[in-house]
């Protein structure tokens, strides 16, 4: 677990800019605008970020929402919901049906696992509990998906490198004004942290953390432009991370292990099932919670 003392003054500075207070405005009108997910849902959680030790005040607030599929929709055979919806401020909550969500996970998306090691989400009373029960397993998802996570994080790496210098609606600004996208360098820098520090014998929650120092100063003034390169010095420097990542996988023993994906597979299985049994058994009783 991620020393105490580490979070204790971040934990302060995140809930000062009212982080958990957007979620919960997230939650409100998403399912204001959505009224069919309001006895679907499961979770929402904050993800980016304010769970990388890398929020600032300036930083947008986004999440996930994870929900049931409605009885017609599994009646139906209509494919699990996956959609992004954009708030009034601009900020984003991907919606999630929950069966999709643990068919991401099983691919070892560091996106998704990230919220079960987050500080910043509410639950729906009806299935906290369970949900909960999965937080206790993330260490146990992503230890049996080790070797997944970090090629996955690589190809991550490397789709991140080859986006800095490309324009597009969302970065014209940047690349107008700078060259290039320094989220796109701060995000490989981050997966390449990831990367050593897992490998290195830490937790997830561990590893996903930038600890203060040195590092994570380097990070945040990249990420707001308080450090200036020319876009390709930008680009050699991201390229340069994406291949140390690569010298650091090879060097480990990890192209000759298995992910135990049959045990791991086994407990998601019985997991979705048995949650999915419980609101069943909800959404059944005069569809009240299915439509």
């Amino acid at each position: 677990m991620v020393k105490m003392e580490r979070k204790e003054a971040y934990m302060k500075e995140v809930y000062k800019n009212g982080v958990q207070d957007r979620v919960k405005e997230h939650l409100n009108e998403v399912l204001t605008n959505n009224s069919e997910y309001k006895n679907r849902w499961v979770s929402i959680t904050a993800c980016g970020s304010m769970n990388y030790n890398l929020f600032d005040e300036s930083s947008d607030v986004d999440t996930k929402l994870i929900v049931f599929p409605s009885v017609e929709e599994l009646c139906l055979g209509k494919p699990p919901i996956s959609k992004t919806y954009v708030l009034v401020n601009g900020e984003h909550c991907d919606i999630k049906d929950i069966r999709e969500y643990i068919r991401i996970c099983r691919k070892a998306n560091i996106n998704f696992l990230e919220i079960l090691a987050s500080d910043f989400y509410i639950l729906n009373d009806e299935y906290s509990m369970h949900w909960l029960h999965l937080r206790d397993d993330v260490e146990y998802i992503s230890g049996n998906l080790k070797n997944k996570l970090i090629f996955s994080s690589l190809g991550m790496a490397q789709q991140k490198a080859s986006k800095i210098l490309h324009d597009s609606p969302t970065n014209h600004e940047f690349i107008s004004k700078y060259g290039y996208v320094a989220k796109e360098l701060q995000h490989t820098l981050r997966l390449y942290e990831f990367v050593k520090t897992f490998l290195n014998g830490n937790s997830f929650e561990e590893a996903i953390w930038i600890p203060y120092g040195e590092t994570r100063d380097i990070m945040m003034n990249i990420k707001r432009y308080n450090v200036i390169f020319p876009p390709e010095i930008a680009e050699k420097i991201c390229n340069t991370y994406v291949k140390k990542m690569k010298t650091i996988i090879d060097n480990t023993s990890l192209r000759n292990e298995k992910d135990n994906l049959d045990s791991l597979n086994h407990k998601l299985n019985i997991w979705l099932e048995y949650v999915m049994k419980i609101y069943l058994r909800n959404a059944l009783k005069g569809n009240k919670y299915g439509s």
